[in-house]
């Protein structure tokens, strides 16, 4: 069973300004959405595409998303057949066999501007083929496919 970890996740992120031309906002910093873990000793955010049962912190960062300071957020999680989520402030709806889970919250831009989000993964979590996609109030992000392992 998964509860959500708050964390202020550390990452900085880079962009290329073109000097011929003046770019919009959104064309010279389109929203950006990171997956990764942050291990229990940092709060440093590695960008991967397996997570241990151990260690299991799965979180996003996304950046450049103009939603106002609070934003409505959906988290679409495919899982393997017993998957489960549980959230305080969150909806959340799955499928008959728990593989489908559908989770509704309000996320808080923190003051780099970024909206978070974690879930802690562990040992009665079923191992194998995730995927995740998020939606922030209008933008909906492509999804990522990860991996819990051992």
């Amino acid at each position: 069973m998964k509860t959500p970890v708050l964390l202020t996740l550390m990452f900085a992120a880079a962009t290329a300004v073109a000097a011929d031309k003046p770019n919009t906002q959104a064309e010279t910093n389109p929203p950006q959405i990171i997956f990764g873990t942050v291990s229990q000793n940092s709060n440093t955010l590695t960008p991967t595409t397996e997570v241990n049962q151990k260690d299991g912190r799965y979180c996003w960062v996304a950046v450049n998303v103009n939603a106002g300071s609070k934003a409505t957020v959906e988290e679409f999680q495919q899982t393997p057949a017993g998957g489960s989520y549980t959230a305080p402030n969150a909806s959340i709806d799955s499928n008959a066999l728990r593989t489908q889970h559908k989770i509704n919250f309000y996320a808080t831009r923190n003051e780099r501007g970024e909206y978070n989000h974690c879930w802690l993964y562990g040992n009665t979590d079923p191992l194998g083929d995730y995927e995740t996609t998020v939606r922030i109030g209008d933008i909906q992000f492509p999804p990522i496919k990860w991996k819990l392992v051992r």
